[in-house]
């Protein structure tokens, strides 16, 4: 348990470090964004304003530049969800065989599912309320059915965590794409409108859904050091 807390910690830092520096990324990439509209796209008459000169031209491989740079932090974050899917597998593997070590263990019990004991189970006596009762048992059973963690002195679930992980690398990757064809347009558009929209999408990032902000929260709150334990490393 220990190594798997551990494992976790260390990708969820890598994680939040990468995202850390895409958004570095993107802001400096808004930067030349907004350049190239006030030079290229001075008022709102049609198409640009000049052909690409040299400087327009140093520009452009710029950001060229900084969209490298957000495919290499991309590769950052899927090696993340990957390595994490590794993780996952192996726990379901260990949880299963712990789970058939138990079954086979409890094959000399004398309890049976027919004796007067199990009536007792808040289980069955749940299932005869209503649907209500019954799917409230279900909903919670799957929440709580993984390996729970701690790390800074924050519990989580591992399969919870997975759903975060490969929640953030899937918009990650679709935001990309995005950036990619803001990269490809924004020099050759016909209107300062239209370039206005192609930097909206490059800063605010539409593909970055709400869950997946809330997750990259999750994440960096997890790995971040409690001040309990900033205190006791400072008076060490």
């Amino acid at each position: 348990m220990a190594s798997l807390e551990a494992n976790t910690e260390v990708l969820l830092k890598k994680l939040t470090v990468a995202i850390n520096q895409w958004k570095l990324n993107i802001k400096k990439g808004n930067d030349i964004i907004s350049d190239v509209i006030s030079r290229l796209y001075p008022t709102e008459k049609e198409g640009p304003a000049l052909q690409l000169a040299p400087d327009f031209r140093d520009t452009a491989a710029q950001l060229t530049a900084i969209l490298n740079q957000l495919q290499r932090v991309l590769a950052d974050v899927e090696a993340v969800g990957l390595e994490y899917s590794g993780v996952l597998e192996l726990t379901n593997l260990s949880t299963s065989s712990l789970n058939s070590s138990r079954r086979s263990s409890s094959h000399g019990s004398s309890f049976s599912l027919n004796s007067p004991s199990s009536l007792s189970s808040p289980f069955a006596l749940n299932s005869s309320v209503g649907g209500l009762s019954q799917s409230f048992i279900d909903t919670s059973s799957t929440i709580h059915s993984g390996t729970l963690l701690e790390i800074n002195k924050t519990m989580s679930d591992v399969d919870e965590v997975g759903v975060w992980v490969q929640t953030i690398v899937d918009c990650y990757r679709q935001q990309f794409s995005l950036a990619q064809s803001v990269v490809s347009n924004i020099f050759h558009l016909k209107s300062r409108e239209e370039a206005l929209y192609h930097q909206t999408v490059w800063l605010l990032q539409p593909a970055l859904s709400s869950d997946c902000e809330l997750y990259q929260v999750c994440c960096s709150e997890i790995v971040r050091p409690k001040e309990d334990s900033l205190v006791k490393k400072s008076s060490a």
